[in-house]
């Protein structure tokens, strides 16, 4: 089953749902997973979208050093991913800020069997190794139960990172990391692309007013 999932804090509900429609729109995703705040999402959903309240999880300490941060803790959801899904071995993580503009159903076949995770490198960060953005991620989830996992949610309780878990995720899983080509991930932080098949509007003042997010805001939902 390819299956997908989102994080987001009750003031960026709305901010999901132009994402959510390029994704079911430009790829043969099976499930997508939502995680939130609330019991209830607010909007409607098509019946491959399941919501999970992880308001009251138990993996990143309150107090903890990269807890209260200006990306909310959601952010951390995305480095716990093995444990809230235990009975899955692979899924692909997005950020609310991504639009799919073109089909992109081959990236649930992107083999990652020998990495933790797969993602579009940063080449002004990726100098001794490769630092991917996490705005689009493959993840191992199986492999990550090895230990990886639950070093790096330890790390995110006891060590502060500047971008919190992605910072975390490039150090600890560095050799274990397998590029994409920034078709997936095409953002200004990433290597130019002509043939985009992911926009991604990381640091883009206002980007929910941007075109290609209102083209599929309006949308109505394909499936």
């Amino acid at each position: 089953m390819k299956t997908a999932v989102y994080c987001a804090t009750r003031n960026i509900y709305s901010d999901m749902i132009p994402s959510l429609k390029a994704l079911l729109a430009n790829s043969d995703v099976d499930k997508v997973f939502f995680l939130i705040e609330d019991d209830d999402f607010p909007y409607e959903l098509p019946d491959c979208v399941e919501c999970i309240n992880v308001s009251n999880q138990q993996y990143f300490d309150h107090d903890g050093p990269n807890y209260r941060n200006s990306w909310t803790y959601m952010v951390l959801m995305r480095a716990a991913l093995h444990r809230v899904f235990p009975d899955l071995d692979k899924i692909v993580s997005f950020d609310i800020d991504t639009i799919a503009a073109k089909d992109i159903s081959d990236l649930w076949d992107v083999d990652v069997s020998d990495y933790y995770l797969a993602g579009v490198p940063e080449p002004l960060k990726s100098g001794n190794g490769i630092y991917i953005n996490c705005g689009v991620m493959v993840l191992n989830l199986e492999k990550l139960r090895d230990g990886k996992g639950d070093e790096i949610i330890n790390e995110l309780n006891t060590r502060r990172f500047y971008f919190n878990e992605q910072d975390c995720i490039n150090e600890l899983c560095r050799g274990r990391i397998l590029p994409l080509s920034s078709d997936y991930n095409a953002n200004n932080y990433t290597k130019p692309t002509t043939t985009p098949k992911i926009v991604h509007f990381a640091a883009f003042q206002r980007w929910q007013n941007a075109p290609l997010v209102q083209q599929y805001r309006d949308m109505a939902w394909s499936r």
